[in-house]
This record gives structure tokens, C-alpha cells and sequence, in this order.
């Protein structure tokens, strides 16, 4: 009788073994990894945030969060590719070593603070041909735009009540190729039209402080899920 209680333990003990093996293999198995990138100008980079403090830049805060509210099947892989005055145009024609030698399922692209000194026509041609392309490498791919402003692009949207050529350029390719855009200063201008308030959190009239970098990612990451842009992760 003893042998047999012995016998019985050992197989409910390999049981459980086998179980939890298993079990821990499927949920493995199961693990969607999502490739992110954020292509863009310096402040993609994280211009503006303490050199001690890279992880307060808007693109890593929105990061977090998004990893932090993912499904437990979902595994982020963000990628950073910020250069400093890098233009629409030097990012098209860098596309194929920078963003098409690889698969990404979401695709940020930010380059309007630096359009400024390109021709409507040169960042129309530059943004829709990067964004052709992506789309003609992989349809599945989910392509945001982030058009930012520089404080003088901001107080003539004040003063104005119209947007400048090369935001209006940003918006119309954006709905020209049926893609998600988010202009953040029509959303902080919705908030509040003091321009010394935007002077305050863009120091230098072109890059955001600690301070603008986290609006911009309140922002970001609020038009994200309100949008359902990760809807199918979240």
C-alpha cells in the first residue's frame, strides 16, 4: 500500500511538471512582439530634457505608458530615430537605410519643426513619397503623423486664426494619404491662446523644455487610445 501512495505521489508530482511547463511554453508562444518607430528631428530625440533624464522626451514617456497598459500578450520594441535638423526631405531620402530595411508595425514620423525651410511643394513631395513608400513595403503598418510648431508658427495661428503653409501641408498629405495626424498645438491652442505659456515650455522657440515634452506626451498618448490607434493591443 506504501508503494503504491509513493507511486501515486510521483506521477500527481511529474503531473503538475508537465502542467506547468506547458503552460508556461503556450504563454511564451503566445507573446506578440510590436515593432515601434519614431522617426523624426531632435525633439524626437529628446532635445530639451536633462542630458541625465532622456527617459522624461515625449517619445519615451508615451512609450511607457503604452508598454504599461499593453495586453500581457503584447511586447513592445521601440526604436528611436531622432536627428538633429533633419528635415521631410533628408528623411526621404535616407528612408531606405533609416525605416525600410526593416519591419515595423507603427511608424511616428515628425519632421514639420524643421519643413520650415523647405518649399510647400519640396515637403509635400518629400512626406508623400516616405509615406508611399512605407505603405507599398508593408500595408499593414500603421503610419502618425506629429506636425509640432515652433512658438512663431503658434503665435501666427493665434493672431491669425489660420494655420501656417507648412502645417496646412502636413494636414493635407495627411488627408490625402488617409492617415492619423496629431497637431499638437491646435490641441494646447484649445486650452489656452497665452502665448507666454508657450514661451514657457518652448524656451528656445523651437524645442520643448521637461515641461513641454510632458504636455506632448499627455497629448500623444490621449490621441492615441481616444483614437483607438492601438485599439488591437490595449
Amino acid at each position: 500500500m506504501y508503494r503504491y501512495t509513493k507511486v501515486i505521489r510521483l506521477l500527481f508530482k511529474i503531473f503538475i511538471g508537465v502542467f506547468v511547463f506547458f503552460s508556461h511554453y503556450s504563454l511564451i508562444a503566445q507573446i506578440r512582439t510590436q515593432n515601434v518607430l519614431w522617426y523624426g528631428e531632435s525633439t524626437t530625440r529628446g532635445t530639451g530634457v536633462n542630458e541625465s533624464r532622456p527617459y522624461n522626451a515625449f517619445m519615451w514617456i508615451v512609450c511607457d505608458r503604452l508598454q504599461r497598459w499593453a495586453n500581457h500578450d503584447v511586447v513592445y520594441s521601440f526604436e528611436n530615430l531622432g536627428f538633429p535638423g533633419w528635415n521631410s526631405k533628408m528623411a526621404n531620402e535616407e528612408k531606405y537605410s533609416r525605416v525600410l530595411n526593416r519591419k515595423y508595425d507603427y511608424i511616428f514620423l515628425e519632421f514639420a519643426l524643421n519643413d520650415t525651410e523647405l518649399t510647400t511643394q519640396e515637403i509635400e513631395e518629400a512626406l508623400t513619397s516616405m509615406i508611399v513608400s512605407i505603405k507599398s513595403k508593408d500595408k499593414e503598418a500603421k503610419i502618425i503623423l506629429i506636425l509640432l510648431n515652433k512658438v512663431n508658427q503658434i503665435d501666427f495661428r493665434i493672431y491669425n486664426n489660420i494655420i501656417d503653409k507648412t502645417s496646412k501641408v502636413w494636414l493635407d498629405v495627411a488627408k490625402s494619404q488617409n492617415l492619423f495626424i496629431i497637431d499638437i498645438a491646435n490641441k494646447m491652442l484649445m486650452k489656452t491662446t497665452d502665448i507666454n505659456f508657450y514661451k514657457s515650455i518652448i524656451p528656445d522657440g523651437v524645442h520643448p523644455n521637461e515641461m513641454g515634452h510632458y504636455i506632448y506626451a499627455n497629448l500623444i498618448y490621449e490621441d492615441l487610445i481616444s483614437h483607438k490607434i492601438f485599439n488591437t493591443d490595449l
